[in-house]
């Protein structure tokens, strides 16, 4: 089963403490209230869902890498590299979490 995600670019406007996630000119993808809590879902496709809710979790692993930095030894002694390109994704999409487009 292919994992049939709405086609990016996805967008944030945001307006007196509600945020919107949109499609450039398509239908909103979901709201958010002041609260932090998403409002509404306006999507016929599941896996736009789990996305969003798998990202606190995808910002968290993005964030253990960027710490980590381009190389460690992961838990079995393993040397493991991180190319900079990677690491330059990896900083884009935790600015992005954190407040838009860097």
């Amino acid at each position: 089963m292919e994992h049939e995600l709405t086609p990016g670019t996805w967008l944030v406007e945001e307006d007196d403490g509600t945020g919107a996630v949109m499609m450039g000119d398509s239908p909103c993808l979901c709201v958010t209230t002041a609260n932090e809590h998403i409002a509404f879902v306006f999507s016929d496709k599941p896996a736009n869902a789990r996305l969003i809710a798998a990202a606190p979790d995808l910002l968290a692993a993005c964030k253990a890498v960027e710490e980590r930095g381009d190389s460690y030894t992961d838990m079995r002694g393993h040397g493991v590299y991180v190319s900079e390109s990677t690491l330059d994704l990896i900083r884009t999409a935790i600015a992005k979490a954190k407040k838009g487009t860097p």
